[in-house]
């Protein structure tokens, strides 16, 4: 009686034009680390010679990367067949290696992945990377929900700091058409990259806190007085804004305080006179002659309204 058997593999997803899933086997998970699995052409394609797992799952993005654990047991009816089992692992991500050519700076590495990068469509965490020396490689590390999969594969507007990592060769594994690094896990990264200035991600958050009840609880509801909302500005950039800023941009809250302070002195180019409602940021109105024109236009119609009585008695 033929035994069942157990592995942990990297599997990248293939649909049928019936719809069907099927896991195509890359590598297998051994002590921490993926080695290529051994498999006979040559030999019927069952229990541990499979190069293609069964799965039921019909959620599965076709070209989507993972971990499965999968079982191969011998079938009732004959003993030399199998039917497999799988189910998904979402402790482990696979990391696959984009090296990239012509790029020799880290500069240039994060213009191509914000450019786009052509490469087949695998989703999954992507190191992308260049060669720093012989065999010596330095990468930056993208998850597969920061990346837009198109024609290119290109980072979202929304992040702007990637970990680094520098590895060696010895360190890749080569699938088929794929790389793949051979840990497991990645390990803490030996710092960050800065991909773009976070100007708009600092904005976004200063919006999203400038509301009317911000306003009213902190300045006390007097639209006309927009100079006020200095104190609005104050109660707004708290220890929470420069924390959250700090969570896109991989740095300390001092280091997010210094990315405040230069985005406010920069305010005039980032805000149109749309974006903001009349009750919000001194500090940039101060900075941007067209919100102060606004600002004080809707300053003396409210006190016009406020004062409809004595003027119509002049």
């Amino acid at each position: 009686m033929r035994d069942s058997v157990k592995y942990t593999s990297v599997c990248n997803v293939l649909v049928e034009f019936s719809g069907q899933r099927w896991l195509n086997r890359l590598a297998d998970l051994q002590d921490g680390k993926f080695v290529v699995p051994n498999i006979d052409d040559d030999l019927m394609k069952v229990f541990s010679n499979r190069d293609k797992l069964y799965t039921n799952n019909a959620s599965l993005t076709e070209d989507f990367v993972g971990l499965w654990d999968w079982k191969a047991s011998p079938r009732d009816t004959d003993m030399t067949k199998d039917y497999v089992t799988s189910e998904q692992r979402m402790d482990i991500r696979p990391v696959r290696v984009v090296p990239l050519s012509g790029v020799y700076s880290l500069s240039d590495l994060k213009k191509s992945i914000v450019n786009g990068v052509s490469s087949h469509r695998y989703i999954c965490d992507t190191m992308f990377c260049y060669e720093e020396q012989s065999g010596r490689f330095v990468g930056v590390l993208c998850t597969s929900d920061q990346l837009q999969f198109d024609v290119k594969i290109r980072l979202k507007d929304d992040v702007f700091s990637l970990p680094r990592y520098r590895f060696r060769e010895s360190d890749v594994l080569v699938v088929r058409s794929m790389r793949i690094m051979r840990a497991a896990y990645m390990g803490s990264p030996e710092g960050y990259e800065l991909i773009r200035k976070p100007d708009k991600a600092i904005k976004g958050m200063i919006l999203r806190r400038a509301t009317r009840a911000n306003f009213k609880q902190i300045v006390g509801g007097s639209k006309a007085d927009w100079r006020n909302c200095v104190t609005l500005l104050d109660g707004i950039c708290d220890e929470t804004l420069y924390e959250e800023v700090a969570s896109v941009t991989y740095g300390t809250p001092e280091e997010a305080k210094k990315l405040v302070d230069g985005f406010i002195q920069r305010a005039k180019t980032l805000f149109s006179e749309d974006d903001i409602d009349v009750e919000t940021l001194a500090l940039i109105v101060q900075h941007h002659d067209g919100l102060k024109r606004k600002c004080e236009a809707i300053a003396a119609q409210q006190w016009k309204k406020d004062h409809e009585a004595e003027l119509a008695e002049v």
